[in-house]
């Protein structure tokens, strides 16, 4: 399955401007605020592609934010900068049901927008007859 989103980073400055702290907490991990907010001058790309990525994976579940919320799904970067998706334990639990074995997500950001593609890889269970 595949979710894909994009945003104008410009929404997302708006958005944390006018809310600032409430909507970070809301939306984000102390991670994810930590990790965007080191450069202030990338911190509204870098909060607006990891908005992305969970709308993204959202979309690719099918579930909305119903079943998982925005704090479920956090987008860390591995030791090679490679973005992943690391899930609550709920939102684990939820994803293994569904027979989801692999998350893979790709981000990409200019000065105005931010992308994010996510594949879901289910376990594969033979042909059906």
């Amino acid at each position: 399955m595949i979710g894909i989103d994009i945003v104008e980073v410009s929404r997302i400055k708006k958005i944390i401007d006018a809310y600032g702290d409430k909507f970070l907490k809301k939306v984000f991990s102390a991670g994810e605020i930590k990790y965007s907010t080191v450069s202030p001058e990338m911190q509204y790309q870098r909060f607006a592609v990891r908005f992305a990525a969970k709308e993204a994976v959202v979309k690719a579940l099918g579930t909305g934010f119903r079943t998982i919320t925005w704090k479920d799904i956090e987008i860390v970067k591995n030791d090679m900068d490679k973005p992943l998706v690391k899930l609550s334990e709920k939102a684990s639990t939820f994803c293994e049901q569904q027979g989801i074995k692999n998350i893979h997500v790709s981000l990409s950001h200019t000065r105005n927008y931010a992308v994010a593609n996510v594949l879901l890889e289910k376990s594969y269970q033979g042909l059906s007859q």
